[in-house]
């Protein structure tokens, strides 16, 4: 069985889901980021949280 689940985090995305992977035995095999989309005319995100 397949699950899409979409979750929003601010920071530590990465660590978050590699920890909830072990504990629930799964990979995330998809992930973007607001960082790596490239949108005219949405909002400006600061370097500090875009993440490529």
């Amino acid at each position: 069985m397949t699950l899409g689940v979409y979750i929003n985090m601010k920071d530590q995305v990465s660590e978050a889901l590699d920890f909830y992977g072990e504990i629930f035995g799964s990979t995330c095999t998809d992930m973007m980021t607001y960082g790596s989309i490239q949108e005219e005319g949405g909002p400006e995100i600061d370097e500090k949280n875009k993440k490529n």
